[in-house]
C-alpha cells in the first residue's frame, strides 16, 4: 500500500512539470479576438459567438431558452490571412481596453446585446453594448466582426434568410 502511495505522489509531483501551464518557455500568449451577439427573450438561435486567432476561425450558434430547442451549430476552419490582417488594422487594443465594460443598456427591452473581447498577454477585455450600436471608437472593428458573424451564420445555416 505504501508503495502505491509513493508512486502516486511521485507521479503527481513530476507529472505536473510536463503540463503546459507550467511551461514557462511557451512565450507570449497569442492574440485572440472574440465577438458575439445575444437576445434574451428569443426562440431559435439566439446567441452567436465568433473566435478568431492568427490561424483559426471558430463560430457557434446557440439556441435560446424559449420555444423549441434547435441543435447547436458549429464551424471551425482556417482563417483567411487577408481577413486577419484587416482585423489587426482595425484593432486598437489601447482604445478597446479604455472603453467601459458595458456601454448603454445591452439587451434591454429585447433589443439584443453585442460584445467584443480581446485576449493577449495583457489579459482579457470584453466590451458589451446594445445590438447594432457599437462604440464609435471601435466602429471599424465592430463592423468587420459583424460582417464575419453574418457570413458564418450563412455557413452554418442560421441566418435570418435560412
Amino acid at each position: 500500500m505504501k508503495m502505491y502511495l509513493l508512486f502516486f505522489i511521485l507521479l503527481a509531483f513530476y507529472g505536473c512539470d510536463a503540463l503546459p501551464f507550467n511551461d514557462e518557455s511557451q512565450g507570449e500568449v497569442p492574440l485572440v479576438i472574440r465577438s458575439g451577439e445575444s437576445f434574451g427573450f428569443c426562440a431559435g438561435y439566439c446567441r452567436h459567438e465568433l473566435e478568431l486567432d492568427g490561424n483559426t476561425i471558430r463560430f457557434k450558434a446557440l439556441p435560446g431558452a424559449g420555444g423549441p430547442q434547435p441543435a447547436e451549430r458549429f464551424y471551425e476552419g482556417e482563417i483567411d490571412q487577408e481577413l486577419w490582417n484587416d482585423l489587426l488594422k482595425a484593432l486598437d487594443e489601447t482604445t478597446v481596453r479604455q472603453l467601459e465594460d458595458v456601454i448603454g443598456c445591452p439587451d434591454c427591452a429585447d433589443g439584443g446585446a453585442e460584445w467584443i473581447e480581446i485576449q493577449d498577454e495583457s489579459g482579457t477585455k470584453r466590451v458589451t453594448f446594445e445590438y447594432g450600436k457599437g462604440p464609435d471608437e471601435i466602429k471599424a472593428l465592430v463592423d468587420q466582426l459583424r460582417t464575419v458573424r453574418e457570413e458564418m451564420k450563412k455557413q452554418v445555416g442560421t441566418s435570418r434568410q435560412d
